[in-house]
């Protein structure tokens, strides 16, 4: 499918008018969408930059931060995370409501070093009961007693004022709490999320460490763990008061890595909040997905703060019967809702790039939809293949591009069209049975100067309106003289 566009520079972004096939159930070409299409490449790379940050569009969230002019644009630079060393500091940039101009935000005291990864994760909500939105930010590259990579992550509380310096006045950083040793490249602050777990009004805080090691004596085993902070009114600052979720370590598997995804929402049916963590290397390594639901984790905070996340009393969902054995299946997850029930749904992806001889089906990137109440036995999937792409599914998110109040899933494959990458948006029918309708293609082909796109995507309402959201697809791999400049593209509907 060709893609034409037209280009003109608007001080520092490009603006471009980019034709999106929409297709009908046939395959056909149905109708031609153009949302505006604004590029924004790394601030830190304009004329006279400091060139100082990477990988910016690694991590993006848009939210109202200072419930003024709606929704702000924040975008993560964090640095390249597979490099354990060599990295500059990670910076964030937030892009006030109706700004084009950002305002860029170093770590608080303590993890202003290089190397930190500043910028892997976003999650927004009021953890500290005071009505203000709070901004949590991922730091996983942060060293801890000599390893490298321990994590942790850094909260900085509102009232936020972007027009004053500095915009935020208070913060702390979050580490691991005295009963958990830190462990070389543990990543704690891989995933963060908030949300109102014990429905007293006010959000609590879960932020992930999939690659913790718990058994140092006996070889690798990465069973991840994540803290809980702020339930029942605890300090989210503080880990020693957090409650610790955790794999079952009993099964067959070395690796769990719990927290690889994390997703919250209502997604078994109990009209209370639930954590839903992926396990992408579960045992025999397919991977799958738990949720931790609230009205459980309520019984357990009654009577053990330090509670094991055992798989026998909590709801698990294992992967389709078609993917077997090889899916890292978990790895990412994302909540939705596409038929305006009072439950949300669930998107999970994995990518089976592991035992290439395996004699089963033939191997497929995939992405299944669990409409709500999760369980296990419904299901809708897409899959790229015969073959795989690592890339299938690291991004992930839901968005209502119509303003019809339903979902759309949207799926980014930054590893496509070698390596410049492409998204897809499907829309979903709840059936029966489920299904996913390919609705919209984003830059496919990408521009020859794209690298990664969609490794990220999160979803918003920057363009000013107020039913149909936006989406903001990140390309962190995207370079300038020579430097994984990173840089972000704006799709408004």
């Amino acid at each position: 499918m060709a893609l034409s566009m037209r280009a003109t520079t608007c001080g520092k972004y490009w603006i471009l008018a980019s034709l999106i096939a929409v297709f009908d159930a046939e395959g056909a070409v149905a109708q031609v969408t153009p949302p505006q299409t604004v590029t924004i490449i790394n601030p830190d790379f304009e004329a006279g930059g400091s060139q100082e940050s990477r990988n910016f569009g690694h991590a993006s969230l848009m939210a109202d931060l200072d419930n003024v002019n709606g929704q702000e644009l924040i975008v993560g630079a964090p640095g390249d995370f597979q490099k354990l060393q060599d990295n500059p500091r990670g910076f964030f940039f937030i892009f006030p409501n109706g700004s084009s101009s950002a305002v860029r935000l170093a770590a608080p005291p303590g993890f202003d070093v290089l190397n930190n990864l500043l910028g892997f994760s976003f999650a927004v909500g009021d953890v500290n009961a005071d009505t203000h939105q709070d901004l949590v930010v991922g730091c996983p590259g942060i060293e801890r007693s000599g390893f490298t990579q321990a994590g942790g992550a850094a909260i900085y509380f509102g009232p936020w004022n972007f027009f004053t310096v500095p915009v935020v006045t208070s913060s702390c950083v979050v580490g691991f709490p005295a009963s958990i040793t830190p462990f070389v490249i543990s990543r704690l602050g891989w995933q963060v999320a908030t949300g109102d777990l014990d429905s007293d009004g006010d959000a609590e805080l879960v932020v992930t460490a999939p690659y913790h090691n718990f058994q140092t004596g006996g070889g690798f085993r990465e069973f991840g763990f994540a803290h809980l902070l702020g339930y029942g009114g605890a300090d989210p600052c503080n880990p020693d008061a957090a409650i610790i979720l955790r794999a079952a370590t009993n099964d067959s598997g070395d690796q769990h890595h719990l927290g690889r995804g994390l997703a919250i929402g209502n997604f078994y049916g109990l009209n209370l909040l639930d954590v839903s963590l992926g396990c992408s290397q579960w045992s025999d390594e397919s991977g799958i997905p738990f949720g931790m639901p609230s009205i459980e984790l309520t019984g357990k905070v009654q009577t053990q703060v330090d509670q094991v996340f055992d798989k026998n009393l909590s709801q698990h969902l294992d992967q389709p019967g078609t993917n077997l054995e090889f899916q890292k299946f978990g790895r990412r997850l994302a909540r939705g809702d596409v038929d305006v029930n009072p439950f949300h749904d669930l998107s999970v992806a994995g990518v089976n790039f592991e035992n290439p001889g395996f004699s089963g089906p033939s191997p497929a990137s995939v992405v299944v939809v669990y409409p709500g109440p999760v369980n296990s036995a419904v299901y809708a999937e897409v899959s790229y293949g015969p073959g795989f792409s690592n890339g299938y599914g690291y991004g992930l998110t839901w968005c209502d591009t119509t303003g019809d109040g339903k979902d759309e899933i949207v799926i980014g494959d930054f590893m496509r069209n070698s390596g410049r990458g492409t998204a897809e948006v499907y829309s979903f029918s709840v059936g029966p049975p489920p299904s996913l309708q390919l609705k919209q293609t984003l830059m496919d082909p990408a521009p020859a100067d794209l690298s990664s796109f969609a490794y990220s995507i999160a979803r918003g309402r920057r363009g000013g309106q107020t039913a149909k959201e936006d989406l903001v697809i990140g390309a962190p791999d995207f370079t300038i003289n020579l430097l994984k400049a990173g840089k972000i593209v704006l799709f408004i509907y």
